[in-house]
């Protein structure tokens, strides 16, 4: 009786440590599933990273093409990438001479932000 009261135990422990085990995996199981999840979602994040860098990367040389189009000052070095501007005639710079003729591209961009009288006066 007392050596079938011993293995009793021992099998009720062993179903305990089982149970346990059991909830453990689950656990891990759940853990593991949350992971993954956030796996996803940093993916998805970084896919959009690349698409906004990409777009900011567009709209950064739309902009340094606009930005071409004025001279500041002779000695001012030129945009990456752009080419060296500081060794312009005259010729080339009409708002450096007012007689001097405006290009069809200048004119297209001063007719678009007002025309071109004001920008000539200005």
């Amino acid at each position: 009786v007392t050596s079938v009261k011993k293995v009793s135990d021992i099998i009720a422990e062993i179903a305990a440590a089982g149970e346990e085990q059991s909830a453990g995996i689950e656990q891990v199981n759940k853990t593991i599933s949350q992971m993954d999840e956030m796996t996803q979602q940093n993916a998805a994040l970084v896919e959009q990273a690349a698409a906004a860098s990409e777009s900011m990367g567009e709209q950064a040389r739309g902009l340094s093409e606009m930005v071409a189009f004025f001279i500041v000052d002779e000695n001012t070095s030129p945009a990456v990438g752009e080419p060296d501007t500081t060794e312009r005639r005259a010729e080339d710079r009409p708002w450096a001479d007012a007689t001097t003729p405006v290009s069809s591209d200048q004119t297209e961009l001063l007719n678009a932000v007002g025309g071109d009288s004001e920008w000539q006066e200005f």
